[in-house]
């Protein structure tokens, strides 16, 4: 990646007006959050207001639901992240992206630098969405790579001889930055791409063994597949559905079927598919990622996920998915159209954490 300025600051795409939960709050009060707001991610305040942390859809699965603890005993401190990674306001965006790559990050909490509040979140989202979708797909193959247990992976279908440069113009068909990789759309399949070795689960097993399943494999989401039928795909299971249509409603994860928390409208593609087909799908049904079928029997082998497209494919590629696929928040900011520089200024006098106090 260049080591050039951005013409954004952070505060011209931050999201603003984040939540935010005190350290002494209980678990569940954060998954309502969650779900009354759709996000995935709140910062963590002390009593007096300082930063202690972050906590993560992710987090409240994996050191939450999974070890077969009640959510409202615990405490927010008791699982979030701490030394959380942060930046100021008014920090060039590129010094924002290249602390993500570094540290393999998907979101940085904002400051303002004169008394240190907390603002909002800038996540890759935001850089897909307003700055470069090429900047955006290498945060999101750092974080990746920084999520394999084993450490970087890269894919052995995928070398240099697999793919092509282009310096077509903006709007040009295909078009990345100059010197970025892209498959070649009529040559490379989805089974380049996809991650074959993945752990599946029956529809009729419990949310708990789910989010057991997703800590021991370090993974986000579950193929469901029909009880009896063994590799016929019945949904889709994520950590966030197992927040916000379990946690953050108080269902109990140990009585709790899969099949009533899991995604029922799941598409898919086939290993053959051409690559470019399926990432044109997850494009327009904003989705991060695809099933994968095996075209004779339609029995699900594999995930294809955003991350996937972003270690071994095309980072512009994966930015362009992120950018149709980005967060509520992403979205709303970059409508606002705002001049580099004078959006931040305009948004900063209400700028500051707030805080949800019901769940109609």
């Amino acid at each position: 990646m260049a080591n050039v300025l951005s013409p954004y600051l952070v505060r011209d795409v931050m999201s603003y007006g984040v939540e935010w939960v005190n350290e002494t709050d209980d678990c569940s009060l954060a998954a309502r959050i969650m779900l009354q707001r759709n996000i995935g991610a709140l910062p963590v305040k002390d009593a007096n207001g300082f930063l202690r942390g972050i906590v993560t859809d992710r987090d409240l699965v994996i050191r939450l639901i999974s070890r077969r603890v009640k959510a409202p005993t615990v405490s927010v401190a008791s699982i979030m992240t701490p030394n959380v990674s942060m930046i100021y306001d008014d920090e060039n965006l590129m010094v924002a992206e290249r602390q993500m790559i570094e540290r393999g990050l998907r979101r940085l909490v904002v400051l303002r630098r004169f008394d240190n509040t907390v603002i909002g979140i800038v996540s890759v989202d935001d850089i897909a969405v307003w700055a470069s979708m090429a900047r955006a797909g290498e945060v999101v193959r750092a974080a990746a790579n920084a999520a394999q247990p084993s450490g970087p992976t890269v894919k052995p279908d995928v070398t240099a001889t697999n793919v092509r440069t282009t310096t077509q113009g903006p709007g040009g068909a295909g078009f990345v930055a100059q010197g970025q990789e892209e498959f070649a759309s009529s040559t490379y399949l989805v089974s380049h791409v996809y991650s074959p070795d993945i752990e599946w689960i029956n529809d009729t097993e419990s949310c708990q063994e789910a989010a057991i399943r997703m800590r021991g494999r370090n993974i986000g989401c579950l193929p469901v597949c029909t009880a009896g039928a063994q590799g016929r795909l019945a949904g889709i299971l994520t950590d966030r559905d197992l927040v916000v249509r379990v946690l953050a409603l108080g269902l109990d994860p140990e009585s709790t079927l899969v099949r009533d928390a899991m995604s029922k409208d799941v598409v898919c593609c086939f290993s053959d598919d051409n690559l470019a087909d399926a990432q044109k799908l997850m494009i327009d049904r904003s989705v991060r990622r695809l099933p994968v079928l095996n075209r004779g029997d339609n029995k699900v082998i594999g995930v294809m996920s955003l991350d996937d497209i972003a270690m071994a494919a095309s980072r512009a590629r994966a930015g362009s998915i992120l950018r149709a696929v980005a967060s509520p928040e992403a979205l709303a900011q970059g409508q606002k159209q705002a001049l580099p520089g004078q959006q931040g200024q305009q948004a900063g006098v209400q700028g500051t954490a707030t805080r949800a106090t019901s769940f109609a």
